[in-house]
């Protein structure tokens, strides 16, 4: 995972066609779905410590609402590149003082709107490449669909 993979990742997460089966073919196989409109993911890159998907149900079926991955080791990710794609980010609140600090990127020019949260244990510069723990996209419904 670098800063390319994450935003070919975006890219393709945020087109209205981008499927659950998709996202596994990518990612890996379903591990767990016991919890309510969430797939757990046996993620084939050994770096990822944890893989989620998130969806909804609608009258069309599932609609693929969220991504997230947790990382075993740091990965370093450009955030002036991510900066300069979707704009400036901008701190959100941790629960607990130890924990990474989460930026939150509005994703608004796309098919799909959504949100980038990707969290990193070092933010004093905001363009420098930084290491990051996990990161997650969540893409919203688009207005014709409803939910159940």
């Amino acid at each position: 995972m670098d800063t390319k993979y994450l935003m070919l990742l975006i890219e393709m997460f945020l087109q209205p066609t981008y499927t659950i089966e998709m996202a596994v073919a990518l990612i890996g196989p379903v591990k767990d779905d016991t919890l309510p409109n969430t797939l757990d993911l046996q993620a084939r890159d050994p770096n990822i410590e944890h893989a989620m998907l998130e969806y909804l149900e609608t009258e069309d079926g599932r609609f693929l609402s969220g991504l997230l991955l947790r990382f075993e080791t740091l990965v370093d990710i450009s955030f002036a590149k991510l900066t300069a794609r979707y704009g400036e980010g901008r701190p959100s609140r941790r629960l607990k003082p130890e924990q990474p600090r989460p930026f939150h990127f509005q994703l608004a020019e796309h098919p799909l709107k959504g949100d980038l949260f990707i969290a990193t244990e070092s933010y004093d510069d905001k363009t420098a490449v930084r290491p990051v723990r996990y990161f997650k996209i969540i893409r919203h419904q688009p207005r014709e669909a409803s939910v159940e």
